[in-house]
């Protein structure tokens, strides 16, 4: 395996720099190597680079026929920014599998929107994969082809199937209903949030919720909130998250400051299935 590592939205460090090495040293064990994007370890005081840089970086590791793996090295807050300008022509003709975490989600989503390939949330982003073996044999060891079953506890009951969205709940808000968003003929909105903030996360909420029509979202998958697992949060959430009035389940196996995050397949087929309490993708 060959990576392809770019920076879509936060700038480079020191103590991100260090991460990158122990890494490269990891990898290295299980023969991968990483190769970066020519702007991917530039140093600025805001965000990576501008959006015109970011996005060519990911084009030209898009276009490299030496690496078959893109993972984003950081989140950040303005990935947002480069989906106007990435080539999603040239990934519709060579796909590869594009890997992101928090912030990341907007390119994701927007390359399965535009191109109809199949993109990866998680298990992390590249820094924070250093710090943990499992989040590495979970990217190294992913197999794209099976079929995986996981037990959650339904919020609001009823079976669904549909196309897999989602990712950061704030990041994705703010795509949600753009032509960056996934359009399927029935959508499962996969959401974690690193915030604490109730408040806020319930705003969110109500923000899809008045699009959820024109999303045509039929079901909705809520991994962490926060630091803690979402049972604890649902009692302040549950009346907006009733007012969707489609099946809302819990599955505590993907989002920020999870060790062992599992990876969501956006826009892969996904069954929400009251009776056995899974979800299957």
């Amino acid at each position: 395996m060959r990576i392809g590592a770019f920076s879509p939205s936060d700038p480079m460090n020191d103590q991100r720099l260090e991460k990158l090495r122990h890494i490269e040293a990891m990898l290295a064990i299980h023969g991968a190597t990483i190769k970066y994007a020519p702007h991917a370890l530039d140093k600025t005081s805001a965000l990576a680079v501008d959006a015109a840089l970011r996005a060519q970086d990911f084009n030209t590791l898009a276009n490299d026929d030496t690496v078959n793996v893109l993972l984003a090295i950081t989140g950040g807050p303005a990935c947002a920014a480069i989906l106007p300008l990435i080539d999603y022509e040239n990934i519709r003709r060579s796909p590869k599998a594009i890997f992101g975490f928090s912030d990341s989600c907007a390119l994701l989503n927007a390359v399965t929107s535009q191109t109809g390939v199949i993109t990866y949330y998680g298990p992390d982003t590249l820094t924070h994969i250093s710090q943990s073996e499992k989040k590495l044999r979970c990217l190294l060891e992913f197999d794209p082809g099976s079929i995986n079953t996981y037990k959650t506890d339904w919020i609001v009951g009823g079976d669904v199937c549909g196309t897999a969205i989602g990712g950061n709940l704030t990041t994705f808000a703010a795509i949600a209903d753009t032509m960056y968003m996934p359009k399927n003929s029935e959508q499962i909105l996969f959401w974690e949030t690193s915030s604490n903030d109730l408040n806020r996360v319930n705003q969110l909420l109500i923000s899809i919720l008045l699009r959820k029509d024109r999303m045509n979202l039929k079901g909705m998958v809520i991994g962490n909130i926060g630091a803690k697992p979402a049972h604890e949060h649902i009692p302040n959430l549950r009346p907006t998250l009733e007012s969707f009035e489609i099946p809302v389940v819990v599955a505590p196996i993907f989002g920020h400051f999870r060790e062992n995050s599992v990876i969501i397949p956006i826009g892969k087929h996904v069954t929400l299935d009251a009776d056995s309490k899974s979800i299957i993708f």
